[in-house]
């Protein structure tokens, strides 16, 4: 049987190595991994912006009444019923000229560089993909995700908007901050985990609360060192996630290298989301013929964004050890 050509057999190991490249992608990020397990990564419908519904305020139409009492309608809640973000766009290469395709002309040869070219791309869409969860936004000319530094910001009273919506004027659309956990090495493990328990209490109603704490290296190390002192440390293998965990009450307090310095966020999962366009969620394309040149690419694209509902359920702490 002849050999396929090279650039076919990228596309059919891709098909075989990495079906799903979005799952691939996601299942290396602690945060895109969790949310992806509540169902939040997830493609929508087109359009010239992302429209993401937002929860907040009261509802004043709500009371106890008795028989035939009049009730009246929602008239007091806030005029924003959805926050918009812009679409964001990732795309990636793998490129093959006609000079490798005759160096790699034997089978296993092919089978080797296809194996390698894929991994290359699969890398450098991960790492871009893992520094752009924790972004402010502004990156790469304000190209790519808007991040938890964004999303979840260590000033959000500042004057700026978050998917179209001030937070300066509307309090209703604020996380929760707080960047002044002061101490020592020997006490800014305890500073840290009260101001946990404070964190917790703003960002929690009923059974709305955290499910995913990431750190720094810092921040983990002096958490997990008060764990030990405790001897409540828990750490399990996340069988269906694969990261090493500590707990903080019923959340999984994961590590996370691309996590900003001395930063802790507490995370609802179900409040964050990531959207993708129709068939733009790291989706393979068909391998194309460059024009005027002797080399084939085969590309991948993402186009969407990082969204959040309601910001008051998620929280950042930052440390400073003096």
């Amino acid at each position: 049987m002849a050999v396929p050509n090279l650039g076919d057999l990228v596309v059919t190991t891709f098909e075989n190595q990495a079906a799903n490249i979005a799952d691939t992608i996601t299942n290396e990020h602690a945060v895109l991994n969790y949310m992806a397990r509540r169902g939040n990564v997830t493609s929508t419908s087109s359009g010239r912006q992302l429209w993401e519904p937002v929860i907040y305020g009261a509802n004043n139409s709500v009371k106890w009444y008795d028989n035939y009492e009049v009730f009246t309608p929602p008239t007091t809640q806030e005029v924003v019923d959805a926050a918009v973000y812009d679409w964001r766009q990732q795309g990636g290469f793998i490129a093959i000229s006609g000079k490798e395709e005759i160096m790699n002309s034997g089978k296993a040869e092919k089978i080797s560089f296809a194996t390698a070219r894929i991994k290359q791309l699969m890398a450098n869409l991960k790492n871009d993909a893992g520094q752009s969860v924790y972004s402010t936004g502004t990156g790469s000319g304000g190209k790519e995700f808007g991040g938890l530094q964004l999303l979840v910001a260590d000033d959000p009273t500042a004057a700026g908007t978050v998917g179209g919506i001030s937070q300066a004027t509307n309090t209703w659309w604020r996380n929760y901050a707080n960047l002044g956990v002061t101490g020592t090495t020997s006490t800014i493990g305890a500073a840290l985990r009260r101001a946990m328990n404070v964190a917790w209490l703003n960002v929690s109603v009923g059974t709305e609360s955290p499910d995913l704490i990431t750190m720094d290296a810092n921040c983990y190390n002096y958490y997990e060192s008060t764990l030990q002192e405790l001897v409540r440390f828990t750490q399990t293998e996340k069988a269906d996630s694969g990261f090493m965990a500590l707990k903080y009450k019923n959340a999984d307090v994961v590590y996370d290298a691309y996590c900003p310095s001395d930063h802790a966020y507490l995370l609802n999962t179900d409040t964050l989301f990531l959207r993708a366009a129709p068939g733009r969620m790291w989706t393979r394309g068909d391998k194309r013929t460059i024009q005027n040149a002797d080399y084939d690419v085969i590309p991948v694209w993402m186009m969407g964004n990082l969204v959040v509902n309601n910001r008051r359920r998620n929280g950042v702490l930052k440390i400073t050890v003096s």
